[in-house]
């Protein structure tokens, strides 16, 4: 699973930040959409994956499968943010 160091460092590469998801999470399309970016959004700012995980009451797994994609897709990434 991806730290929030590698999901920072992620989110250098694809030039994007906290303003960004922020932007993302509040424009999504549907609300599964959001509670992704959200989730995004809670572990950039800190938040282990089991504390957030908790607080969506989602699975730490699910969690890390949504930071992964971000990480690998950036915050254009569709493929495991989506399903």
């Amino acid at each position: 699973m991806m730290g929030v160091r590698e999901i920072e460092r992620s989110l250098e590469q694809w030039q994007r930040g906290i303003k960004d998801l922020r932007r993302r999470m509040l424009l999504a399309p549907t609300p599964r959409e959001r509670e992704r970016w959200y989730a995004i959004l809670l572990l950039v700012q800190g938040l282990t994956a089991a504390a957030t995980a908790e607080a969506l009451e989602r699975d730490p797994h699910t969690i890390g499968r949504w930071a992964s994609a971000c990480g690998a897709g950036g915050p254009a990434a569709k493929e495991g943010l989506r399903d």
